[in-house]
């Protein structure tokens, strides 16, 4: 990446957009109106909850894989492209509009009306007569999601100050990886206790074991939604701290963007390239696991469920306690250095489809998933720190846009394809993993790497503009 394109701000003033820094009378009336820090963790708590359940909702077909290719007669590729752009579509797409409500409405009601959707849509998954009925019914799931992230990213924002962030972060980021294992725990357990024959319902007919998990996932949402009431909508921080900042219009938000491309791509690029790596692993991790080791989707939902959830877990808390850590050292960079801990390990995590022994493969799995929960969890945390507050769900939106089709959607499919149309095996599905995510890992590494000098004079200069 050239660095000719960096920020270019001296002074507290960025010269590339003519922001003119303005007296910090809000910031200064604000300071002490963050929530009780009982009440903060309170809203976390429930954020995790709603968390969990969407990547519950979300990541369920990965276990189901080998019933709806028989259901459906469906390839590999037609799978990935349920799991990923199936979901990604809307999900990317109506994040952009959705986060400028988020910037501008009462963000609990629309986290509310979010989860009541994407729950519809997940019992109707499991009611789906065919693939396209069962691919749009994902899309649906999607759309459901997408104001999720811009919307919990801004509240926590605003519940908690600069220096306590990235731990609060950290938290909810472990409720997705919580999800992530709970869906694949959870979905196992219900594969090995329902009727091998299905159960039968009113109205509906028998539905096979694999339709059940769906209905069973998409009940506990739609109880989730009594409790946001009870999240208040906070006051927004750090406003004023640019000239049209108060507003967050979308010219505004085109100009600091533009002014801090080389920063804003990089962080973007790594969390894009990281997904891509992290959801090929958990679209097919089951379906490796069954076709090379024989063992049976129920026990290998809930054996990578646990995997998943330990080693997300430690990635997302470790990574929020070393971001704040190198920020109070005064790290300028601090936030955005922690994607390089995380690219280091990924590296050699890459290998864990090739391992021969399911324990040490699972191991490998568990590092791999420790290294893309540390570039993942903070990504948030330093997106907040380049980015004005009314600007903030605009640019998770943008991130979610781009991380959605290019990583998201890009992962499964990747590999789904290469193991139809390179390799033309089922039983080639290790080789077609590496062969996707090692070249994506290699750029992760560079871009992160690159990426560092420009990151640290965005946030420099947005620190300036805080303290004066």
């Amino acid at each position: 990446m050239s660095e000719s394109n960096e920020t270019g701000v001296h002074d507290g003033i960025d010269r590339r957009t003519k922001y003119e820094t303005i007296p910090s009378v809000d910031a200064l009336r604000m300071k002490d109106t963050y929530p009780t820090r009982a009440y903060a963790w309170y809203v976390i708590g429930i954020l995790m909850l709603v968390a969990a359940d969407s990547m519950l909702d979300r990541q369920l077909p990965a276990l189901l894989v080998k019933p709806i290719r028989e259901a459906f007669a469906i390839s590999d590729t037609q799978f990935g492209l349920l799991q990923g752009f199936g979901f990604v579509i809307f999900y990317s797409i109506m994040g952009v509009p959705l986060a400028r409500l988020v910037d501008h409405h009462n963000r609990p009601r629309l986290i509310a009306g979010g989860i009541g959707i994407w729950s519809v849509f997940t019992v109707l998954s499991g009611l789906a007569a065919s693939y396209w009925q069962l691919f749009f019914a994902r899309m649906g799931v999607g759309v459901g999601e997408a104001c999720l992230m811009p919307a919990a990213y801004s509240l926590i924002a605003d519940y908690f100050p600069p220096n306590q962030r990235a731990r609060a972060l950290g938290a909810y980021y472990v409720a997705i990886m919580i999800g992530v294992g709970v869906s694949l725990s959870a979905g196992g357990l219900l594969l090995n206790l329902l009727p091998k024959g299905g159960v039968l319902l009113p109205l509906v007919g028998r539905l096979p074991p694999w339709k059940m998990t769906f209905l069973f996932a998409g009940a506990p949402g739609l109880i989730l939604v009594l409790l946001l009431p009870t999240v208040k909508e906070p006051v927004r921080h750090e406003l004023g701290l640019t000239k049209g900042d108060g507003e967050g219009r979308l010219s505004e938000f085109v100009a600091h963007i533009r002014a801090n491309s080389t920063s804003f791509m990089a962080l973007v690029a790594c969390y894009t390239f990281n997904l891509a790596i992290s959801h090929a692993n958990a679209a097919w991790a089951p379906t490796l696991y069954q076709r090379r080791f024989g063992i049976p989707a129920g026990d290998i939902g809930i054996i990578l469920g646990i995997v998943m959830t330990v080693g997300g877990c430690f990635g997302a808390l470790v990574g929020g306690i070393v971001s704040d850590g190198w920020v109070a050292k005064g790290i300028r960079a601090g936030r955005f250095r922690v994607t390089l801990i995380g690219w280091a390990l990924v590296i050699p995590a890459i290998a864990w489809p090739l391992i021969k022994n399911p324990l040490l493969s699972y191991v490998f799995l568990g590092v791999a998933n420790v290294a893309g929960t540390l570039i993942a969890a903070s990504t948030p945390a330093t997106i907040q720190d380049i980015v004005p507050n009314r600007m903030r769900g605009q640019a998770v939106a943008i991130c979610v846009l781009i991380s959605g089709v290019f990583g998201i959607g890009a992962g499964p499919l990747g590999v789904g394809f290469l193991t139809d149309y390179l390799f033309g095996s089922n039983g080639d599905l290790p080789y077609s993993l590496v062969v996707f995510e090692l070249p994506v890992a290699i750029l992760g590494v560079w871009i992160s790497w690159r990426g560092q000098k420009a990151y640290g004079l965005t946030y420099a200069s947005l620190a300036r503009l805080r303290s004066d």
